[in-house]
């Protein structure tokens, strides 16, 4: 029962990204995304991932791991969309 409510913590705590990463997506725009909010995810996952790992906490791991990944993402997007979404292309 206590391995199910980890894994439902971690699926409620990851779950609310998708609609962020779909609409930083679909709009092309991260301008209200702070690179520091994103970086600061980033380094609190890799910790919270080694955590789980080395407490061999399977719930803690995962879901740090995807919640991670999910920053990494956003991460990424906010390097193109910031750097490549004002430059025209011309053809």
């Amino acid at each position: 029962m206590i391995l199910i409510l980890g894994y439902l913590a971690g699926i409620f705590g990851v779950i609310p990204m998708i609609p962020q990463i779909y609409k930083s997506y679909k709009t092309k725009s991260t301008n209200d995304l702070s690179i520091l909010f994103i970086l600061l995810n980033i380094l609190s996952s890799i910790l919270w991932t080694t955590y789980g790992y080395l407490m061999d906490d399977m719930p803690i791991f995962i879901c740090s791991f995807v919640f991670g990944i999910f920053h990494l993402i956003l991460l990424v997007m906010k390097i193109y969309f910031d750097n490549y979404s004002s430059v025209e292309v011309h053809l």
